[in-house]
Order: C-alpha cells, then structure tokens, then sequence
C-alpha cells in the first residue's frame, strides 16, 4: 500500500489542505498493519514547505520512525504556479531542504531494510521482471519486496518461490527453490 502523508505536523497539513490529521493517518496505518500479515506500506514525504520550522520537521521524522511504514519517497517542496503555496512567505532555505531530505531518506534506508529482514529465511513468490545485471535477476513478491537472486537461466516474466537469506540496500537477497 503506497498512502501518501506528507507531513507529520498536523499545522503544516492544514496548510497544505490536506483534509486530514496525524492521528487519523497513524490511526488508519496501524489498522492497515494489524489487518494485513506482511503488508509493506509506503509513503510520500514533502520536506521544506513553506514555514515548516526545525521542530515541524522533527514531529514528520517522528512519526515515520514509529509507524509501522516499510519506506518513503521524499520530495522537497518546489513552487508550482496555480498553487495557494506559490503566495506563502517564510521559505525554508535550500541547504535545510536538503539536509531534511537526507535525513528521512536515510531513515528510509534503514525502515527498508528492516521490513526486508522479517522475510529471512521464508519462501516467497517471486514475479520476476529483468536481468540487473550478469547473472543477476530482480522481481516483486506480492507484498512490493525488490528481490535479488543469481541465476543464469532467463526468469522474465515468471513466478518462482525464492528463500530469502538476505538484504542489501534496496533489494532483498535470496535463492529460487527448484520446483517440488
């Protein structure tokens, strides 16, 4: 499930005129993660809008750290014609931006990585897309785990179960199981 947040403060949503709270977003998240085994949720992130101060910031990382999400696409806050945010003061410098925005990607990183673990040593299914690179094969399991396996036979397009024995950066690592 990919449900876009944001923001983690509450004050910087309403000003982006999102119709909903923190709460009501973390309330629905860890409904979603109580509901469904294994689910992999992601998010989108806005880093740098218009007066988001260092302490608004703060209440985004936050939350992403305590909710049960597997990553976040972060995207620092650009103008747009046509927008009510075009017409704010109180730009928050470049150098904070990106400063904000490395540091929820790396805490991405390690959410990832962390949601990629709980699958070693199980047997997933694996749709496989493309060769990455010689001898290597990348796919999707069900639940949006990237899934990295060695093979020199050709897997595009086809479903194999895979043990997983590992992660590494933004892929999980395993070994298709021969047919039984």
């Amino acid at each position: 499930l990919h449900v876009p947040l944001q923001s983690g403060d509450d004050e910087i949503l309403h000003g982006m005129n999102r119709r909903y709270t923190v709460k009501e977003y973390a309330d629905w998240v860890c409904h979603a993660a109580r509901k469904i085994p294994d689910v992999c949720i992601g998010t989108d992130l806005m880093v740098g809008f218009p007066g988001e101060s260092e302490q608004q910031f703060d209440n985004t990382r936050s939350v992403v750290a305590d909710l049960p999400l597997a990553y976040f696409h972060v995207f620092s806050y650009s103008t747009r014609p046509g927008t009510a945010a075009i017409r704010m003061d109180n730009r928050v410098p470049a150098k904070a931006i990106k400063a904000r925005s490395k540091n929820l990607s790396e805490l991405s990183r390690g959410k990832r990585a962390d949601f990629y673990r709980q699958f070693v040593d199980r047997r997933l299914s694996v749709l496989f897309e493309s060769s990455e690179s010689a001898g290597w094969w990348s796919g999707l399991t069900d639940n949006y785990i990237r899934v990295r396996v060695p093979s020199t036979t050709v897997l595009s397009n086809e479903i194999h179960t895979v043990q997983i024995t590992g992660a590494m950066g933004e892929a999980a690592l395993g070994h298709v199981i021969a047919d039984e």
